[in-house]
Parts: C-alpha cells; sequence; structure tokens
C-alpha cells in the first residue's frame, strides 16, 4: 500500500453494479409534460430577453420551485448521494441547435454553477462529441471521442462531467461507470503494489508543446478522500499520434496499473444506454467513465450519434483538491484575457475546420 491511504474508503459514492439496479429512482429524475413545458416557457423567455448561454443561471433561466428543487438534488447527490444522475424526457428533435445549447446551459446551471474550458487554447466550453470521422482524415483525429471506437475507463477534467444525448445513433455506445472508491477497495485487497504503482509519478506526455511533459500521479489522497484518476491517452498514445519519442516509454509496472485499473473498473461498473433527450451528470472526481464501440447510420441523410459536452464544477459544493491537481483545475476555471471571463458556445462543430485543425478533447487526457 502506498504510505498515509487508507485500508478502505467508505462514502455514499462508493457502491457496486448490484446495489444501483434497485436505486434507479434516486437516480433517474424522469421530467413530466409539465417539466417539459416550463422548460419551453424558460427557452422562450431567455430567446425574448436575448441572454447568451454563457449568461445563464437559475435566476435568467427560471423553471418552477418544485422542478428547481429536483435540479438541485441532483446537484447533491453528485457531492453527497451517489455521485451520478440521469435527467430523462426532453425530445430535442423539437428544437434547434441553438435552442438545446441554451435548454442545456439552463438546466445545468443548477447542477453546477462553473463551466470549465475543454482545450487548452481559446474559450469553448462546449463539446459536440460526435464521430469526425466523416469530415477528416482518420489518422489526423487525436481522441477515441470523436470516433465510434470503444473508450476505456477514463476520467475527464473537471468536478463534473454533463452529457446531453441529441442523437444516440443506431446501435452500441452504452456509457459505463464505475465508482473510485470500489475500485480502490477492491485493489486494496487484490493488487496493493497497483495501488502504490498509481500513486507514484507518471511521466504525462501532454501532445502539446505549448504545455510540454509533466510528471503527476493517477492516485491522490487528500482529507478524508481518495481521487483516482485514470488516462491512457499521455501513455500509449492514440491513432497515429503516438507518444512524444523524447520522453521514455511508460514502465511495465505502470502499464500493468493502467490494464489492471480498466478491468477492475470493468468489472464493478454498470451499463447505461442513453436516450434521446438524456442529460448525463458525473461525478469525475468520484467515478470513472467509458464508452462502448457504437455502430453509425448507415447513410450520410440518417441522423449520426451526437452528444454535448460540458466539464463543471459548483463552487459551494466543490471538494477540496489534492495540491498536485489544482494547477490544471485553475487553468479550466479561470480567466483567458483581460475583461469577464470569456465562454463560447459553439453551434457547430468543429470550428476550425477551414484551419484543416481536428478540436482537441479533454486536453490530450481522456479515453
Amino acid at each position: 500500500m502506498p504510505a498515509g491511504f487508507p485500508t478502505t474508503v467508505a462514502s455514499p459514492q462508493v457502491w457496486r453494479p448490484d446495489e444501483i439496479a434497485a436505486l434507479q429512482d434516486e437516480w433517474i429524475l424522469q421530467l413530466s409534460p409539465l417539466d417539459i413545458d416550463a422548460i419551453k416557457l424558460a427557452l422562450a423567455n431567455v430567446k425574448q430577453a436575448g441572454i447568451s448561454p454563457k449568461q445563464l443561471t437559475p435566476d435568467n433561466f427560471c423553471l418552477p420551485h418544485s422542478l428547481r428543487e429536483r435540479l438541485t438534488d441532483v446537484g447533491d447527490s453528485l457531492h453527497m448521494g451517489l455521485g451520478f444522475g440521469l435527467l430523462r424526457g426532453l425530445n430535442p428533435k423539437e428544437f434547434s441547435m441553438e435552442e438545446n445549447i441554451i435548454i442545456y446551459a439552463g438546466i445545468t446551471s443548477y447542477i453546477a454553477d462553473q463551466r470549465a474550458y475543454i482545450s487548452p487554447n481559446g474559450t469553448d466550453v462546449l463539446a459536440h462529441i460526435r464521430d469526425l470521422g466523416d469530415l477528416f482524415n482518420p489518422t489526423l483525429i487525436k481522441s477515441p471521442a470523436y470516433t465510434n471506437s470503444e473508450m476505456t475507463f477514463h476520467t475527464d477534467l473537471g468536478d463534473i462531467v454533463t452529457l446531453y444525448t441529441l442523437e444516440k445513433g443506431k446501435g452500441g455506445g452504452s456509457f459505463r461507470l464505475a465508482s473510485s472508491g470500489q475500485i480502490y477497495n477492491t485493489l486494496v485487497k487484490s493488487r496493493p503494489d497497483i495501488l502504490r504503482t498509481l500513486s507514484q509519478d507518471f511521466l504525462f506526455d501532454s501532445m502539446d508543446s505549448a504545455i510540454g511533459a509533466y510528471r503527476m500521479p493517477l492516485l491522490h489522497h487528500h482529507g478524508e478522500r481518495i481521487f483516482l484518476q485514470s488516462f491512457r491517452r499521455p501513455f500509449t498514445g492514440f491513432g497515429d499520434f503516438k507518444r512524444s519519442k523524447d520522453l521514455p516509454a511508460v514502465d511495465a509496472a505502470q502499464m500493468e496499473a493502467l490494464n489492471v485499473l480498466h478491468f477492475t473498473a470493468k468489472e464493478h461498473s454498470i451499463k447505461i444506454d442513453f436516450q434521446n433527450g438524456d442529460i448525463m451528470a458525473i461525478n469525475n472526481l468520484a467515478l470513472l467513465h467509458a464508452r462502448d464501440k457504437f455502430v453509425e447510420t448507415e447513410s450520410s441523410t440518417g441522423n449520426p450519434r451526437h452528444l454535448l459536452k460540458l466539464f463543471q464544477r459548483d463552487s459551494k459544493r466543490a471538494w477540496e483538491l489534492p495540491l498536485a491537481m489544482r494547477p490544471q483545475w485553475a487553468e479550466l476555471f479561470g480567466h483567458r484575457g483581460e475583461g469577464e471571463r470569456q465562454e463560447n458556445f459553439p453551434v457547430e462543430y468543429p470550428t476550425q475546420l477551414d484551419r484543416g485543425q481536428v478540436p482537441a478533447s479533454g486536453w490530450s487526457q481522456n479515453g
């Protein structure tokens, strides 16, 4: 075991898959027809007032008291409950892309009040997650998020990750969740050496010359919590984007730790099949997630799989972070440029298509 780490962790976010099936009422918020009408009214009021997505808060995306309370409860559950929640019942096909973005930003403002930048450059806070193989040569795509490939168990950046399913696609693409605490407790008993390896520095390839390589553990202990992060791309690369030859290769013990972490998460995971209109919210500091390979529509006139994603943080309920994670979080939620914080919600993606640049995702870490 790594020195000073607990021999077990206990919290509501530590759960087994068999426990979750009986608790659907705790993590699925089914929107009623009255709820949908209230959301449509809030959308109409925002459009009439000319409020931009970056300005959206519970104060101007106004919902009735009962729905406000249930959305606030989702935020509570992320920090003090199971660590995830799912809103179900919207029909994104009733709205334009601009309207879907307003609805998504408005609803999630009740769950978390801060949004993170999704790239080390620029001011985009919203990502469009879809297979970009029809827009780019596949050899240029740096992240499995922008393909139909399986994504191994990983964490993203930010305290909270939310996903809005505009179109689930033809088939596959199941979302999987695993409790970091359950993974930790399992490895304490079966492979404490893996935890020791994860608690030591890994050399990250940022795949960005402006950032460079950096060292950081994947497992942290701070206060009464353990923080387990999981990344593969900085160590193995993805597709034609290999780990820099200027960096030493990941050693055998570290590679084994990454593999054991993935398969332990898979063993203790639940599977969720998104429906169109689902908004998923997860505590990225307490859970690992993955995505199955999906099948795209066969016709270009069909509806390709398309999700929207935000990295978020609740300033009032946020957990205190380990020291090693704080600089990156400061970049995520800090200011870029002068004046008030700029946040861009691109309606089309990628925004740099005319320059031939494939969008980044998760700062070259996730998946």
